[in-house]
């Protein structure tokens, strides 16, 4: 399963998600507390048809961008397969708990995450 985590204050961004899963025709959006959505989608092909290509043209900015970066390394790594072996889920793992390069909330700038690669 795939979200997409909202925990603004805001109650239109429920609007928007909801927005986006229309557009996209694919996933749903949930509530958890008054002020907290989470738009999820648990079918890959969702996530390499449709979520995953719309970054090229409309890329996200921020800092969800670094994690749209990891979702799309986490994907790439189940499309081959790797993700049925012990070293491609524990790499996968990794993806998950580590904070991505470049979070400021880490001391790093986006500029010294794209040097590494």
């Amino acid at each position: 399963m795939f979200k997409l985590k909202n925990k603004n204050k805001n109650k239109r961004d429920k609007e928007l998600l909801e927005l986006v899963s229309k557009f996209l025709n694919c996933g749903a959006v949930y509530s958890h507390g008054e002020n907290a959505f989470d738009f999820t989608f648990s079918k890959l092909a969702y996530n390499q048809n449709i979520i995953i290509p719309m970054f090229k043209p409309y890329p996200i900015q921020g800092i969800k961008q670094l994690e749209s970066q990891d979702l799309c390394k986490v994907a790439a790594l189940i499309d081959k397969g790797k993700h049925l072996t012990d070293e491609g889920l524990a790499e996968i793992l990794l993806i998950k708990i580590s904070p991505p390069i470049g979070d400021p909330r880490k001391g790093e700038s986006a500029e010294q995450n794209n040097k590494r690669k």
